[in-house]
């Protein structure tokens, strides 16, 4: 949320001049009824299809059982319903955001237990107004048939989602190849506990993603905000189950930083240091064979006369693959 309305189109500049991207996946963005990512999938060119996950909708039912459960259809049938309902979350929580902005710019040097305590407040009651639309999402160009869209909860309010993509016939490949591609948010945070919880969170996903291998598909892309520098265990994790990162394999080493861009903004999670956060990870199976043609950062530029704006507080990572 932070500065978006000034971020919104350098970040849609910045995809228009990638016109080739065939999936992308979407973490940290307001879906549904507030339709970031439906603003972002209607301004690529051609047609796409959008998978959305409600990252704190889909807590509450899976942790809370029946309370979270009816919290989440209320909210959604609601918001789904009712535009007056809509307008006015979507509106409210666009006016919190400015004043928890406001109030955390302030130079007040008087009263700081008071200003605290009143931007705590205001922190609450956005993240309660962000509930029916806070979560990921995956695009995918309408070619390449995005299927059998299914979502993983991982705790700590954090998700992963799925979908099967068909990868068409080629000049390296006679026929279509079926690609399931995974979208994760994993835990942040540097103190072992938060490491050994990424963990947990890695081994959830490997299980959900099981034998592919007996599924026929061919590969599996598995990408997202992971939250974890390349040093840490769950990278050789990865690497045992067949998995290599894109842009190492182009590269020969793990760009310096994804986060922070560049981005300064009054509610930035600004935690540990700059770090290589981001990644997307190929396997395949024995009968294909995949290869890294190209991998790069997206939105490392800064806006023109802005040195402190951004389209994103991390870069995204852009991978050109090719099959055969």
């Amino acid at each position: 949320m932070d500065r978006w309305s000034e971020r919104k189109p350098i970040l849609l500049k910045c995809l228009a001049e990638h016109k080739d991207l065939d999936v992308i996946a979407l973490q940290e963005v307001m879906t549904g009824g507030f339709g970031q990512d439906k603003l972002i999938r209607d301004s690529l060119e051609g047609q796409h299809r959008m998978f959305a996950c409600r990252t704190i909708l889909e807590h509450l039912d899976d942790r809370f059982s029946i309370v979270g459960g009816a919290y989440k259809f209320l909210v959604s049938k609601c918001v789904a319903a009712c535009m007056c309902t809509k307008r006015t979350m979507s509106s409210l929580l666009l006016f919190v955001e400015g004043l928890k902005e406001q109030i955390a710019f302030r130079p007040v040097r008087t009263f700081q237990f008071l200003k605290h305590l009143v931007a705590g407040a205001f922190m609450h009651l956005g993240h309660l107004l962000m509930s029916p639309f806070f979560g990921n999402a995956l695009i995918c160009r309408e070619d390449v048939c995005g299927r059998l869209h299914s979502i993983l909860t991982l705790g700590s309010f954090r998700v992963a989602q799925k979908v099967v993509v068909t990868v068409p016939p080629s000049e390296t490949t006679v026929l279509p190849l079926e690609v399931l591609v995974v979208n994760v948010h994993l835990h942040h945070g540097e103190a072992p506990s938060d490491i050994e919880i990424r963990k947990s969170q890695i081994e959830r996903v490997l299980e959900w993603i099981g034998d592919w291998e007996q599924l026929q598909l061919a590969a599996v892309v598995l990408m997202g905000d992971f939250n974890a520098p390349p040093s840490e265990e769950i990278h050789d994790r990865l690497k045992e189950r067949g998995f290599c990162s894109s842009y190492a394999a182009v590269h020969k080493a793990e760009p310096e930083k994804t986060f922070p861009s560049g981005l300064q903004a009054p509610l930035m999670d600004m935690d540990g240091e700059a770090s290589c956060l981001d990644y997307i990870y190929v396997a395949s199976c024995p009968r294909v064979d995949v290869r890294v043609l190209d991998s790069s950062l997206l939105g490392v530029n800064h806006a023109k006369g802005d040195s402190t704006l951004y389209p994103s507080d991390h870069f995204g990572v852009r991978s050109l693959l090719q099959f055969t």
